[in-house]
């Protein structure tokens, strides 16, 4: 019995040290190339040029952030803000009114859940289109150049679901004793219900704000005017504005003198981390909450 334990003990042990091994190969996988644009984006033009990309540069320059902030320091602070502010404020709306769809049907007294059921997973099976959707946002609800075309909130079928799966899943004592004591059901939705769902909550809230971050589409079909710019539709324009300059450049045509200094290589990659670093930072710090709220919307209901 003794010789058996010990044989599972070392087993256990075994597939423990390969865990490990195994997060620190994928680790190093997955931030080398985040480490490696970090170190390019810090390294001079003339380094690049004479011996291309290194993990530790030959001669460092921060030339590529100097000119970056020199150029577009004010638009990358309102495109940050804008992008930040809106990246907030279209989660938390989107979030209240998916949970205020899910709370109903997931009560089995409520009258036409079934239908409203069937009608969310048509609407994950079809979609309005671009057009039909483009139409709707600029002809008739004037969002063009508008700041609240960032702010329109998102319900989600399939967060539907997560949030209602969830609900049903939660003790029914808990609920009929509320409303025993009087509650309301927003009350218990808001005070009871709401609070144990912040796992899932805090998945879907770094899902939106991720979403608004790495946003393109909107500002390009939507926007012409800079300031209502996200911060990645500015870093693109930037890095176009760049490499156009450095073109005409090469091509012979006359350009601004500056172009002649223009670290390009050096500017992309201090764009990919501008755009990237920030979201890097703030993950770890809720990763364990979206872990969490993945396993509480994979209980079945």
């Amino acid at each position: 019995m003794k010789h058996k334990m010990k044989h599972h003990s070392l087993k256990q042990s075994g597939v423990g040290k390969f865990s490990y091994i195994f997060l620190a190969i994928m680790s190093v996988v997955f931030l080398f190339p985040m480490f490696l644009a970090i170190m390019v984006s810090i390294t001079s033009q003339d380094s690049i040029r004479q011996f291309g990309f290194q993990i530790i540069p030959t001669e460092f320059s921060l030339e590529a952030y100097r000119m970056l902030l020199d150029e577009y320091g004010s638009s990358l602070l309102r495109s940050m803000t804008l992008t930040v502010g809106t990246g907030i404020i279209q989660p938390v709306l989107s979030i209240i009114l998916t949970v205020c769809m899910a709370y109903p049907l997931s009560q089995p007294d409520f009258k036409g859940r079934d239908f409203w059921r069937k009608y969310l997973v048509v609407t994950m099976l079809f979609s309005g289109g671009l057009i039909p959707t483009y139409i709707l946002y600029t002809k008739y609800l004037h969002l063009k150049n508008n700041i609240l075309i960032y702010l329109l909130p998102s319900i989600g079928a399939w967060n539907v679901f997560l949030f209602r799966t969830f609900f049903v899943n939660i003790d029914k004592a808990m609920v009929e004793s509320a409303k025993i004591d009087g509650a309301t059901n927003f009350q218990i939705l808001f005070k009871i219900m709401l609070p144990l769902t912040k796992p899932l909550v805090a998945m879907n809230f770094f899902n939106g704000f991720l979403g608004r971050w790495n946003d393109i589409t909107t500002p390009l079909y939507y926007v012409t005017e800079k300031k209502l710019y996200t911060i990645q539709f500015l870093l693109q324009q930037m890095l176009m504005s760049a490499e156009t300059a450095k073109s005409l450049l090469i091509q012979g045509f006359e350009v601004d003198a500056s172009a002649l200094t223009i670290p390009i290589e050096s500017i992309r990659y201090a764009l990919a981390v501008i755009g990237a670093l920030p979201v890097l930072i703030i993950f770890p710090y809720i990763q364990k909450f979206y872990a969490k709220g993945i396993m509480l919307g994979s209980t079945k209901g």
